[in-house]
């Protein structure tokens, strides 16, 4: 049976590549969406001269106008302004050209030399930067198995982990389930699957997982490169997740307040038999406003599902989860990075690190490996003598709070809360903002658990596992230290 021809309908867009060298063009594939369109780069449309010269000729009529036609942006590359709405940046970065303006049409014999057929060894719509050749023809038999597997994988978008057995907020139960911790390899046949998906499918699955989320919405955004997001081997998780050989809380050993049922009195700290073990003089850690008081210590006391106070109890902040709208951001030379799209006061609590709870054998072994890589993300549970030490992994399965990057003079510092007060081998990791931070401000927190303008400088705090082979660190602030863990 032979194999189908997949043939170019036009050009609607250009950029440079993320080195600024080569051009690309992005090519509208026939009797296909705009989703399904691909970057090429010149030598893949050698057989294509007229499609080229169309797209010469629109470019040279817009700059000639200074204006493009309605329904048709421009040609050239946009140029980010600092100041736009991310509504605005989001809709630049894809750099579409939706070519919807009416002309007249060539005649049918035009139209058929004019689509000339695209690189053989490129698998037409699917695939992106295809090798350089000068064959015409497109082989179906590949394109249409992945086609296949790419509508499988957006049919079931909904990839929220429903695995977690540690709950972030009292009113769900706890479970016990042995989890196989993962290899250092991603799984090759989901990174497989993956690699089929265009680059649009790739933005909107990753986004729809986004949308997932519970709280305030997030959003995604890529101004510096063509990476679509990041990468799709990742899982978001809302709870932590409970690897084999971990024990959770045992609930027999748990015990609650008997504070009023509107709540915790914040003026009276003695009624709260949840701040027990604190050294006094004790007080709660927050403040009217739920933000963290300046003279908190590392360690929070916080109300649970036993406590006779509602969820709305003022010493229940970090349980109650992130209640502010955030973007995942393409960075200059840190990768992915989070920032807020509005203004958050210092003290406020921003979200909680999530991941794999795995036992202290296992995370030597994936140390090893995150070492070679130059990249940890393991945070070790470790802020009590008496307990057994546990590691948080987010290779993964995490929350937003993953792509946080380090700076010497950060803007966040990580706070131990407990709530299951006879249980302290599993606690939260909760993000709480140490300074003002503005608007677009990118949100950062010191790996090495050092804390740059802090409630409480002198006591001991959570810290990142350092790494054995040092690090260059790229925060770019003023009192910057060199190194990562330097």
């Amino acid at each position: 049976m032979p194999s189908k021809e997949y043939e170019v309908e036009k050009i609607v867009d250009e950029k440079l590549d993320r080195h600024d060298k080569v051009k690309l063009y992005r090519v509208r594939w026939l009797n296909y969406s705009a989703r399904s369109d691909t970057w090429e780069p010149p030598e893949n449309l050698s057989g294509c001269p007229e499609i080229l010269a169309e797209w010469n000729q629109k470019k040279q009529k817009i700059q000639k106008t200074g204006t493009p036609k309605k329904g048709t942006k421009s040609p050239s590359r946009p140029k980010s302004k600092q100041h736009a709405s991310p509504l605005r940046k989001e809709a630049r970065s894809d750099h579409t050209i939706s070519d919807k303006k009416k002309k007249e049409r060539p005649s049918e014999h035009s139209i058929s030399t004019a689509r000339k057929r695209a690189s053989s060894l490129s698998s037409g719509p699917e695939k992106r930067y295809p090798p350089a050749t000068k064959h015409r023809l497109i082989k179906s038999d590949d394109l249409e198995e992945k086609q296949k597997v790419a509508k499988e994988v957006l049919d079931n978008k909904r990839n929220v982990s429903n695995t977690s057995i540690y709950s972030s907020s009292d009113s769900q139960p706890l479970h016990t389930t042995s989890i196989p911790a993962p290899d250092k390899q991603s799984n090759p046949v989901k990174q497989n699957t993956y690699d089929c998906l265009s680059f649009y499918e790739k933005k909107e699955l990753f986004r729809e997982r986004l949308r997932n989320l519970k709280g305030p919405e997030i959003t995604l955004v890529n101004e510096v490169d063509d990476e679509p997001c990041p990468s799709l081997d990742f899982q978001f998780i809302t709870e932590y997740r409970l690897t084999e050989g971990v024990t959770p809380p045992d609930p027999n050993f748990q015990s609650g307040c008997n504070c009023p049922a509107d709540g915790c009195d914040l003026n009276d700290s003695s009624r709260c038999e949840c701040l027990d073990d604190l050294e006094e003089p004790k007080h709660f850690a927050y403040d009217a406003q739920g933000r963290v008081r300046r003279d908190a210590p590392a360690v929070i006391y916080e109300c649970n599902s036993f406590c006779s106070c509602p969820s709305c109890c003022p010493n229940r902040v970090a349980q109650r989860g992130r209640t502010l709208p955030l973007e995942i951001f393409k960075t200059k030379g840190k990768g992915w990075g989070v920032r807020s799209l509005r203004f958050i006061p210092s003290g406020r609590f921003i979200t909680c690190y999530l991941g794999e709870v795995i036992t202290s054998e296992e995370a030597a072994k994936r140390d090893k490996y995150y070492d070679q890589d130059g990249i940890t993300y393991l945070f070790d549970l470790d802020m009590f003598e008496d307990s057994s030490v546990y590691t948080v992994d987010a290779q993964n399965y995490g929350d937003i709070s993953r792509f946080f990057n380090h700076s010497c003079s950060p803007n966040l510092a990580i706070y131990s809360v407990i709530r299951n007060h006879g249980f302290r081998t599993i606690y939260d990791l909760a993000f709480f903002a140490i300074k003002d931070i503005e608007p677009l401000e990118e949100l950062t927190f010191d790996y090495a658990g050092v804390r740059d303008n802090s409630l409480q400088s002198s006591q001991q705090c959570q810290q990142m596992r350092s790494f054995k082979i040092r690090r260059k660190c790229k925060c770019g602030a003023l009192n910057c230290r060199g190194w990562l863990f330097g």
